[in-house]
């Protein structure tokens, strides 16, 4: 038996497990077999170099770069047959009452047409309200395009603001434009967030489709192969900077040569998630090189079938298809009741991939997802903000996925 004292342990959950296991690194979830976590465990060796004390065979280290909250005691049996936290600080359940993987919710803010304050406080609801991941987007001009004279908030900035903001839900950009952001840039933006949020953040990251912002600030909008070959490359110089302590990589449009990323960030592995529905290159991009894949207002039909080609990529590449997340944007167009709900109907329209209706009409459709293989189903708010549909929201439909 192992004991050890850890004066920081950041968020991180290994619940008790006898043959499947969940384990919780950094709130991103994992799902595997015991002997899947050895090598996790092997990480941590060498506690006793950082200055804690430990006993036992294997000296969980490295414990201080998984996550965000504190334990006051990591246990762990020399057979790797179970495990157990004692944590003093917040850290939510990824099982629902019944001991299943739950769904996780999240709330996705476009921060267009919107008062700072009424966005930021929007954040914090969600965040104390039991919101699972709460998102922005990454746009320079309104989305969908209308004529660019929207207002609308920067993404890098937003996003940090909605770190110190908030301190239980996980946070990230769904997605950030591979060509508005150089990776190594984005890597730094991306860290410093991280120890903003004391280890919550994940990173979203598209080909782009704007062409009315591309155009306006002098991007350039190549063809869909072109964008994938960009993004491709991206996401490998990532997550050599965010995982290695000096990276030298050559593509064809980054490079990176002796480049160090000074801190690390709080996660060990900070997820990288990638966006879009291309069947040719973005979901094979997803399945090789991601941890979690998302997608935006999309149909139920649409969204199981494109989960069913994730699945097989997945087993192409010799990839269980459970490590890779899928999660799923819906428009919130719910209203407290049918009245309301007519009522947004009229005035917003009826629009594929949304959660819409009454309260119940929306558990309906959020489990449809969940069942077509959706990890996490986030609502889009556009503004106006109908705070009490978005209060029904947290007391009628958040419990039926608890």
């Amino acid at each position: 038996m192992i004991n050890a004292t850890p004066s920081r342990v950041p968020h991180a959950e290994i619940e008790h497990f006898k043959g499947l296991a969940t384990v919780r690194l950094d709130l991103f979830d994992i799902r595997s077999r015991p002997r899947a976590i050895i090598p996790i465990l092997r990480r941590m060796e060498g506690l006793g170099r950082r200055g804690h004390k430990a006993t036992g065979h294997t000296a969980p280290a490295a414990i201080d770069t998984i996550g965000a909250g504190k334990y006051s005691s990591f246990t762990l049996d020399s057979d790797v047959s179970e495990i157990s936290t004692h944590r003093s600080g917040n850290a939510r359940s990824t099982t629902n009452k019944e001991g299943n993987v739950r769904l996780k919710l999240g709330l996705h803010t476009g921060q267009q047409d919107i008062e700072m304050d009424e966005l930021r406080r929007m954040w914090r609801y969600a965040d104390d309200n039991g919101f699972d991941f709460i998102s922005v987007w990454d746009h320079f001009y309104e989305a969908p395009p209308i004529d660019g004279n929207s207002p609308a908030f920067e993404s890098i900035a937003a996003m940090a603001t909605l770190a110190a903001d908030t301190k239980n839900a996980r946070i990230g950009c769904h997605v950030f434009c591979m060509t508005y952001r150089n990776p190594a840039l984005l890597a730094n933006s991306i860290m410093t967030i991280d120890h903003v949020s004391h280890g919550r953040v994940e990173l979203g990251i598209g080909a782009g489709w704007h062409v009315a912002e591309h155009t306006a600030y002098g991007f350039p909008f190549d063809s869909p192969g072109v964008r994938s070959d960009r993004l491709e490359d991206g996401v490998q110089a990532l997550r050599l900077l965010l995982t290695e302590e000096v990276s030298n990589y050559s593509g064809e449009f980054y490079e990176l040569t002796d480049a160090k990323l000074y801190p690390r960030p709080v996660q060990e592995r900070l997820p990288i998630v990638v966006g879009g529905r291309g069947e040719r290159r973005t979901l094979p991009t997803a399945t090789r090189l991601a941890d979690g894949w998302n997608i935006a207002y999309i149909p139920l039909e649409e969204f199981a079938r494109l989960n069913g080609l994730l699945d097989a990529l997945c087993e192409e590449n010799g990839r269980d298809p459970a490590d890779l997340e899928r999660s799923v944007n819906l428009h919130m167009r719910m209203g407290t009741n049918a009245k309301h709900a007519a009522r947004i109907e009229r005035e917003r329209g009826s629009i594929a991939g949304s959660a819409a209706g009454t309260p119940q009409q929306a558990i309906e459709t959020i489990r449809s997802y969940q069942e077509a293989g959706a990890a996490r189903v986030s609502v889009a708010i556009r503004p106006p903000v109908e705070w009490d549909a978005l209060q029904a929201f947290v007391e009628e439909v958040m419990p039926a996925f608890r």
